[in-house]
């Protein structure tokens, strides 16, 4: 049953919405799921600012990915284990 469902049946559904945003884009439609959801909003932010020229930040990505690099967060949850859904927002 989906998060809408269990909200019209009365039962507590609980969602949540975790993002990065680069741009600004992804944090605005974020904010547009966790408003229709109800759920709890997470933005996912790395120690070390990414940089803000678009290739710059295409290509470091690009190596990231080939090495397996994993940066170092600033953001933790707890738990996700208490949500029926969890929406996952990133860049593309």
């Amino acid at each position: 049953m989906n998060v809408a469902a269990k909200q019209a049946s009365g039962d507590a559904a609980k969602a949540m919405v975790i993002f990065y945003s680069h741009s600004g884009n992804t944090r605005a439609l974020a904010g547009r799921i966790q408003a229709a959801t109800g759920g709890d909003i997470v933005e996912i932010q790395p120690r070390a600012p990414n940089r803000r020229d678009y290739d710059a930040v295409v290509k470091q990505a690009k190596q990231e990915l080939q090495t397996g690099f994993m940066p170092a967060l600033v953001t933790t949850v707890a738990s996700i284990a208490p949500c029926d859904t969890i929406f996952v927002g990133l860049p593309n």
